[in-house]
């Protein structure tokens, strides 16, 4: 009754009722290199247009904040997935494994509580030891 009530009132007064935090966040389109927090290796992570961490990612992104995820989940996670750029469905169930094995919200959605959790691929491409987690 006051989530109606609240969504009611919402259009009729032009203001929506709260969303989600990490629906106001921008999307991570991009991708840059930071120094990992525990082993001090250069990590690829996915960015926003302002070089910053604080972003989202889920299905239909296609860009390359969406290939650095993949690569941090193929190389740190052993998911068995293309590195290709596409936020497809392969991408969204591996993601969601592996947030249930970081015990966050398995929604396959990537944001700041998976991101604070994750471990990210290094530049050395070819290990899948070399990974690391983002500093805050």
């Amino acid at each position: 009754m006051a989530a109606s009530a609240a969504l009611t009132t919402g259009l009729l007064t032009g203001i929506s009722p709260a969303a989600p935090a990490a629906a106001a966040l921008p999307g991570c389109v991009d991708t840059g290199w930071a120094i990992g927090a525990e082993h001090r290796m250069q990590i690829q992570v996915p960015w926003d247009r302002n070089n910053h961490t604080n972003c989202t990612l889920q299905s239909g992104a296609r860009n390359d904040g969406a290939r650095a995820l993949q690569r941090a989940l193929h190389y740190c996670y052993h998911e068995n997935i293309a590195v290709d750029g596409d936020f497809g469905d392969g991408t969204k169930r591996a993601l969601r494994r592996v947030q249930g094995r970081l015990h966050v919200t398995a929604d396959g959605v990537y944001g700041p509580q998976t991101r604070r959790k994750m471990l990210f691929a290094s530049d050395i491409v070819d290990s899948f030891d070399a990974c690391d987690k983002l500093g805050e």
